[in-house]
């Protein structure tokens, strides 16, 4: 029976409860509370907002009366939320605009505050707030980032530096320290002994040789940036057999992709765009430990784009009725207004859709209506591995192209 069913009634709030009892109330807020009274700062406040569904133009519905004062309505068209999707379909929606820099002019700061440090302070001081907030950690967060420290300093310097979770965390150095934290914790269960290499698929880092033919498929490719010039991450697993590679490869396959998407600084204060791409019913999304990752690294996710181009009407409504309330209930309710599902007929219906909501016709895929292909991302993979070779040992590799496909 859920916990909370119980202790609502009795005056607990669901934000004040942890997940163990129905809540979403974490460890993380006790630490930032106690950053606090040695830092004298005030949490930023949080909001809730509703999933958006795209389906056909033709099957649009009339907006209700409250839909109609929804704050997306201006800029993303009507917007609907999952169960009402599951009735009725709904009209288009562009993709979120780049994210805003907050202003917390208007916001009381002390000269040492651990949260929301203004961007254009320092770089001396802004470490200084975050070394701070280190120290306030928990030994069982940052265990393995203390051991990253001692066996591989140079890489807890290059791969996890504080500057790209502090721009990803707009400078508040409690969250920042928090996403440093969650990255060594995350790449060491991941990784396991070989999270102390070099985070590259020259087949001498932290991936394997088996994690490496995963990544030769294409089953996560970098397509052209959209519109607003960020990046694009596209995942379609209909390109790599079952039995290619554990469940624990691919996450690795994630996290390394992931990674090398939060290189440009636009990901780090824009965010970047996952796509998904889905042409038959599928429950197999692992959608919690994909989160989980995104948490621990810092680009920040400024949408989660589900295409879906159902082979015949009947998958169609599957997907639907079926496969998207699924998805949506899977999805932490922090990120549900990130994710934006397109449900059409056919590529040609859907690629008119995505070309209106920022993306362009030639970086998107032939199975959605695009004109992008494959051979772009092996081109791109082969440079890669040169790079993150030449890096590693400062001469070209004498055989790279072994890695990328035999080209």
């Amino acid at each position: 029976m859920d916990l909370f069913a119980q202790l609502g009634p009795l005056g607990f709030s669901k934000e004040g409860l942890p997940p163990k009892f129905g809540g979403t109330w974490s460890y993380g807020r006790f630490a930032e509370w106690l950053a606090s009274q040695r830092c004298s700062t005030v949490p930023a406040s949080t909001t809730n907002k509703d999933s958006r569904v795209i389906i056909p133009q033709k099957d649009r519905t009339p907006s209700t009366s409250h839909d109609a004062k929804r704050p997306f309505d201006s800029v993303h068209g009507s917007v609907v939320s999952v169960a009402a999707a599951a009735q009725s379909d709904s009209a288009e929606a562009m993709l979120p605009p780049p994210i805003k820099k907050k202003h917390m002019a208007s916001q009381a700061e002390s000269p040492h505050s651990c949260n929301n440090t203004k961007a254009n302070s320092s770089p001396e001081a802004t470490l200084e707030r975050f070394n701070i907030a280190l120290k306030l950690i928990p030994y069982s967060e940052r265990e393995a980032y203390t051991e990253a420290l001692q066996r591989a300093p140079l890489l807890v310097a290059t791969e996890s530096d504080p500057m790209s979770s502090l721009r990803c965390e707009d400078f508040n150095a409690f969250k920042a320290a928090f996403r440093v934290m969650s990255y060594w914790k995350k790449r060491k269960s991941l990784f396991g002994s070989r999270a102390f290499l070099p985070m590259d698929q020259t087949g001498e880092g932290a991936l394997t040789v088996q994690d490496i033919e995963m990544l030769n498929s294409g089953s996560l490719a970098f397509l052209h940036n959209d519109s607003s010039g960020r990046v694009v991450l596209c995942a379609n697993r209909h390109r790599i057999a079952s039995a290619m590679t554990a469940p624990e490869g691919r996450l690795r396959c994630v996290f390394y992709m992931l990674s090398v998407a939060s290189e440009p600084l636009v990901s780090q204060t824009e965010g970047i765009v996952m796509v998904r791409i889905i042409t038959t019913p599928s429950f197999r999304l692992n959608v919690q430990a994909f989160m989980k990752i995104t948490e621990a690294l810092p680009p920040r996710i400024a949408c989660f784009a589900l295409f879906c181009v159902p082979e015949n009407p009947e998958a169609r409504r599957i997907m639907r009725t079926t496969v998207v309330p699924a998805l949506t209930e899977a999805m932490h309710e922090n990120h549900r207004d990130k994710l934006v599902i397109y449900l059409d007929d056919s590529p040609e219906d859907l690629v008119k859709k995505l070309q209106r909501a920022g993306f362009v016709k030639q970086g998107l895929p032939l199975c959605v209506g695009g004109t992008w292909e494959y051979d772009s991302y092996t081109d791109w993979q082969r440079d890669r591995v040169a790079q993150e070779w030449k890096g590693n040992h400062g001469k070209p590799h004498p055989s790279a192209k072994q890695y990328c496909h035999g080209r």
